[in-house]
């Protein structure tokens, strides 16, 4: 089990992501506690909503199945309650929620990770000259670590993304492994120069505030500067829930040769 995700308010998409990990008991009513998801070494039990925050605000998650029906009681540290509740069915779950403090909702619950695939496109609001690509390639489906993805500029106008970036660059390396975890998506690049950014994706909702299919051509992306050589693009800049949307796969048809036609 992975994480749930509260809808949009209006036509701003600003999810609460709460993402756990949970060996679930093969018997059909249960009750289990899920304290942390660890991807290697790393705690993001924290990582609670788009911008990426990690304040630490969540303290216990508790699950619970119960004739068919899934029940997820999240505790903040400050002690308030959020509680959703899914009818086990495929994955994603379409949930409702409930907090103490009077919220409600809707929700998805994701049991399988969801990784992006492909190219994608789109413009940040900060510095928005210019078009970035992301470039996700061929990626694992069902753990917690990335293949290399790049992030590039379609030209030298956005101060943030003037050179090429990837994954595999040391110093992106250095500040965590990068992880999937239900529908989020969290990794780090560097260009070689220094400069390390770090990028969160998550998919988007239609109007109505209804998430679509995992698989949709649609993620909402967030960066954060986290070391820079470039006074244009200082650390600490960042930009969130930009629409990026992914491009089409161009597939080359295979030339037939035409029959040689022999004539008496």
């Amino acid at each position: 089990w992975d994480n749930g995700h509260i809808g949009p308010q209006g036509d701003c998409y600003n999810p609460l992501t709460i993402t756990f990990d949970l060996n679930m008991p093969s018997s059909s009513n249960w009750t289990a506690t899920a304290s942390t998801l660890d991807s290697n070494g790393v705690n993001v039990l924290s990582l609670t909503n788009s911008v990426d925050s990690t304040n630490g605000s969540v303290s216990s998650i508790a699950v619970e199945l119960a004739s068919g029906k899934y029940t997820v009681t999240v505790t903040n540290q400050d002690g308030s309650v959020f509680t959703f509740t899914a009818t086990a069915s495929f994955d994603p779950m379409s949930a409702t929620f409930l907090s103490t403090s009077g919220d409600k909702g809707n929700a998805n619950m994701y049991n399988q990770t969801v990784v992006p695939n492909g190219t994608y496109r789109g413009t940040f609001e900060y510095n928005n000259s210019d078009r970035i690509s992301i470039n996700f390639g061929s990626q694992p489906a069902s753990n917690y670590s990335l293949n290399i993805v790049s992030v590039a500029s379609r030209s030298s106008r956005n101060v943030c993304f003037v050179n090429p970036m990837n994954s595999d660059d040391s110093l992106a390396s250095s500040y965590g492994p990068d992880y999937v975890s239900g529908d989020l998506v969290v990794f780090t690049v560097g260009d070689g120069q220094g400069n390390v950014i770090e990028l969160v994706a998550t998919p988007g909702s239609n109007n109505a505030g209804v998430f679509t299919n995992p698989d949709s051509s649609t993620e909402f992306f967030v960066f954060y500067v986290l070391a820079s050589t470039n006074s244009a693009c200082p650390v600490g800049t960042y930009s969130y829930d930009s629409p990026f949307t992914r491009t089409p796969q161009h597939i080359q048809r295979p030339t037939i040769p035409l029959p040689r036609i022999m004539k008496p």
